[in-house]
């Protein structure tokens, strides 16, 4: 059984989006849209990697054997 946190946290993320899309304006408002996205985009890695260090992993970790495009979708976010 997967652990209920995984389907919790898109729920809840679905539900800040509006929240979200305001923050974002206002950052982008006094810092420009650049250094808005590189500042959202860090805060994202950061939180990322501070959730896998507590352990909240998806997947079995076998990055060797992903094909080359599957990492494309980080490239297409920013």
């Amino acid at each position: 059984m997967p652990h209920i946190i995984w389907f919790l946290i898109p729920i809840f993320l679905g539900l800040c989006q509006p929240f979200i899309l305001q923050m974002t304006i206002r950052l982008a408002k006094v810092a420009g849209d650049m250094p808005a996205a590189a500042i959202l985009h860090l805060v994202g890695a950061l939180m990322g990697g501070v959730l896998m260090l507590l352990g909240l992993r998806g997947g079995d970790g076998n990055w060797v054997e992903l094909p080359w495009w599957a990492w494309l979708g980080g490239a297409i976010g920013v």
